[in-house]
């Protein structure tokens, strides 16, 4: 019988698994997502209950790092920081297959996430460094973007996984370079929220309700997403 398009694609995907290291709240979002798409997702996390959930949603845990590197072809990584990528690059490295391929979306710093690229390529390891601009939640619901450094023909391979993470995906130059735009992003949302608070506190000491000059800042050409992500918050 001949399959449709969309349902072989759906079945190529449950064939490959995507390994997952790191199923915290953004790595477990992520995890939903890969699923949701069709993909077969293997993760580890050093916390046992974020692996049994992570199976409770039709996933499958690895008992190690090293397991993740040895079975799967093309990896995400959602860990703390750059220190602790390192850590698990030099657990796994040893491990992974010619031609994988590592998607990390830690929030790290750009000149280690392009150290690690260029290390890796020397083994025949692709890396993406894919900064996630939002939140679990948002990630959850489709509505965070992904800002993406690394080869341009190493991020075209790797656009199945990335469209089924984001609603956006960005490529915004070399290794290193998803990270420093994430810096851009959280720059102006910082000032966003900063001003923001600073305008209700000012409407307040004015005399003037808080909620009512949300309310009116919302209709305004001052209108920003910040205020209905935070405004009622604050």
């Amino acid at each position: 019988m001949e399959l449709s398009a969309d349902r072989a694609s759906t079945e190529q995907r449950v064939d490959e698994q995507i390994g997952l290291i790191g199923l915290g709240l953004l790595g477990s979002a992520l995890a939903g997502r890969l699923l949701a798409a069709g993909f077969g997702v293997l993760g580890f996390d050093i916390d046992e209950e974020r692996c049994k959930e992570l199976e409770q949603a039709g996933g499958q845990a690895a008992r190690s790092a090293t397991e993740v590197a040895r079975r799967c072809r093309r990896l995400v990584f959602c860990l703390p920081n750059s220190t602790v990528v390192r850590e698990v690059l030099g657990q796994i490295e040893s491990h992974l297959r010619g031609g994988a391929v590592i998607i990390d979306t830690t929030t790290g710093d750009p000149d280690e996430m392009a150290e690690f690229a260029r290390k890796l390529l020397a083994n025949g390891v692709g890396y993406l460094d894919a900064s996630v601009s939002g939140s679990s939640q948002q990630v959850r619901r489709g509505e965070a973007i992904l800002l993406v450094g690394g080869c341009p023909a190493e991020y075209a391979a790797a656009q199945d996984i990335l469209s089924a993470l984001a609603r956006q995906v960005f490529h915004v130059g070399p290794s290193g370079s998803g990270a420093r735009m994430k810096l851009v992003v959280n720059l102006a949302l910082g000032l966003h929220r900063a001003v923001l608070a600073e305008a209700l506190v000012f409407a307040e000491r004015c005399g003037l309700d808080p909620a009512r000059a949300l309310e009116i800042l919302r209709a305004s050409p001052a209108y920003s997403r910040v205020m209905d992500l935070k405004g009622k918050k604050m």
